[in-house]
């Protein structure tokens, strides 16, 4: 694991260095989580993440400077870099979460039939098509679950230490069903 984590920051570090000499090409970063593994990953702006086994992450090479948009299919743990004038935005499936500067999870994988977003510190405005008509602005300890088939919000308050616990090995099931344990 650990490994995996120097060697995909290496990979980003790289990338995002030969962009420099690169005259106006573009190309897209892309980190992929095996399954059974987490790795963290360090992008450009100091802003880290850490996947969650079987995740994929992917940012264009204008990252940083023309934007800080973020491709997550997965799951994804994220400490944003504060002070940044380019907004941080993590587009997952059909919600994008838009920040400045927090500490926020992530849950979008593909195949399940909802995104979770909770917050641990600072704000969140999460949206699907329109950022200002159609969003939720969350505040520490709460979460948002949106259902991709009724395309509905729900938000609930929570303790946010239960999000986070997988990104130290641990798996915490507070009033799950044997189903979504499964």
């Amino acid at each position: 694991i650990a490994a995996l984590r120097i060697i995909s920051s290496l990979v980003s570090l790289y990338i995002y260095r030969t962009n420099d000499t690169i005259q106006q090409e573009s190309f897209i970063c892309e980190t992929i989580v095996p399954l059974g593994s987490q790795v963290q990953v360090y992008l450009p702006d100091s802003s880290i993440v850490q996947l969650n086994s079987g995740s994929v992450l992917r940012y264009n090479s204008a990252y940083n400077k023309s934007n800080r948009d973020i491709y997550l299919n997965g799951e994804g743990y994220f400490t944003v870099k504060k002070g940044q004038q380019i907004p941080f935005l993590v587009k997952a499936g059909d919600l994008n979460v838009k920040v400045l500067g927090t500490i926020f999870n992530v849950k979008a994988y593909e195949e399940d039939n909802k995104i979770e977003v909770g917050l641990i510190e600072g704000r969140v405005n999460v949206y699907t098509k329109n950022e200002y008509a159609d969003n939720r602005i969350l505040a520490p300890n709460q979460h948002l679950t949106y259902d991709k088939l009724t395309q509905q919000m729900h938000t609930t308050s929570i303790d946010a230490t239960s999000i986070y616990q997988w990104t130290k090995g641990i798996l915490y099931f507070n009033k799950s069903s044997l189903i979504d344990i499964c």
